[in-house]
């Protein structure tokens, strides 16, 4: 008897399933390779219509020195002001869970399965999914509004539509809640300067933040 579960699906990488995909499950952190469609028994061990492996998550955090800026007025007769930020030099931010690329890595066969050629194509070429999160490459000035949110009694508050930042990852998150992040730069109470991060999910969430046009939200 068969049972369809609608998934999440990422192309792979490495033999002998370069044709298939993976299903990733959002409670956990299994990946299952091989047909939608499980089997709840399976009747030929030799072959079975879907496999369980043992997965490793490996992650690069690289960025480049880049400086992003906005100008900005802290009131309607005030002086131009330019704030400025190194980014990821990790003065204005924590970098500590942002990263540039996450590989999912093929580490061994669950459910005492054992496929010798398989497995030895696999450990071969372990990488089995890879997401390259885009990040901002060169310094740039980008544009700012009036924050609707805040009240703007005599002092203006302004920020940034959100950009691309990195990719948001722990160790223990679940797969499911990898996700990009994003930034934005601000003026808030007083006029004070700010950077903030988001993520995709906040962004999608919350109505007072927008996208740049760059941007589109399916992309998220």
């Amino acid at each position: 008897m068969k049972k369809y579960i609608k998934k999440p699906q990422a192309k792979l990488f490495s033999s002998p399933f370069v044709n298939g995909f993976t299903d990733i499950e959002t409670e956990n952190s299994n990946l299952i390779i091989g047909s939608s469609e499980e089997n709840e028994e399976l009747f030929d061990v030799s072959y079975p219509e879907y496999i369980k492996i043992i997965c490793e998550i490996d992650y690069k955090s690289e960025f480049p020195d880049v400086t992003i800026s906005a100008g900005y007025k802290i009131t309607g007769d005030g002086e131009s002001k330019l704030m400025k930020y190194k980014i990821y030099d990790g003065s204005a931010v924590s970098m500590e869970r942002i990263v540039s690329e996450i590989s999912i890595k093929f580490f061994d066969f669950s459910n005492n399965y054992n496929n010798s050629s398989w497995k030895n194509d696999l450990l071969a070429d372990p990488i089995i999914y890879q997401k390259v999160f885009r990040l901002q490459n060169a310094s740039r000035r980008i544009d700012n509004f009036l924050d609707s949110s805040m009240d703007q009694s005599g002092i203006f508050h302004t920020k940034t539509h959100a950009h691309y930042f990195g990719g948001s990852y722990f160790k223990g998150i679940k797969l499911s809640d990898i996700q990009p992040c994003l930034f934005c730069l601000g003026t808030g109470l007083q006029g004070k300067e700010y950077i903030k991060l988001f993520s995709a999910k906040e962004v999608l969430q919350n109505s007072t933040t927008r996208l740049s046009p760059e941007i589109e939200r399916s992309d998220l």
